[in-house]
């Protein structure tokens, strides 16, 4: 359990009420991730609402979104979101091999293509490293706009914003993706897999 108190799928009202429930709906549970600002309704929805945002205004592609997610949070070791984005991807990498790849060195691995390739690299750079015209450079020639390159960095700072978000509360992996024994296989060894009790999301 996380180490703030979260409100429960009984105790939750209004526009909080219908963002459990909109887990509920899709997983049925809500996830510890989804109840981490519970205790502060009116910011969880300005997050949420953020959020939603820049995955509606976003001039990027699924896919390329969900690769930022997946390859920042395991830069930052943060399980909770690698296991979240790799089952969002498992199909489209071709299953746990495929995301093993990736995560391994997605600079080689065979699912993805050069767009994705610098979009990665920027994001990254962005989140976690050191950012460089070069790189922006790089996106240009992949094809990507102005407006798809802030929504690039966009996407890798939330990214990075939610997962330092939710290890500062102590919110833990929900059972049901430590459950995914195929893909935890496939991360074993390459973010720290965090069982029940752990803190990292």
């Amino acid at each position: 359990m996380a180490w703030v108190t979260m409100l429960g799928e009984d105790e939750a009202t209004g526009e909080l009420r219908g963002r459990y429930e909109a887990d509920l709906n899709q997983l049925g549970f809500v996830m510890e991730a989804t109840r981490a600002l519970s205790a502060n309704p009116a910011l969880a929805m300005a997050v949420d609402a953020f959020e939603g945002a820049v995955k509606r205004t976003s001039h990027l592609t699924t896919r390329e979104r969900r690769l930022i997610h997946l390859l920042v949070a395991d830069r930052l070791r943060s399980t909770y979101c690698v296991l979240v984005f790799a089952i969002a991807l498992e199909r489209d990498l071709g299953g746990k091999d495929g995301i093993r790849e990736v995560l391994r060195d997605y600079r080689v691995a065979p699912q993805l293509s050069a767009r994705e390739v610098a979009v990665i690299d920027y994001a990254l750079a962005a989140a976690v490293g050191h950012p460089s015209p070069e790189q922006i450079a790089s996106l240009r020639e992949a094809g990507l706009d102005d407006a798809a390159i802030v929504d690039v960095a966009t996407t890798a700072c939330l990214r990075l914003f939610g997962s330092r978000l939710y290890d500062a509360l102590g919110v833990e992996t929900d059972p049901f993706f430590l459950e995914q024994k195929d893909l935890v296989d496939a991360i074993t060894g390459l973010v720290a897999v965090v069982t029940p009790g752990g803190t990292h999301a």
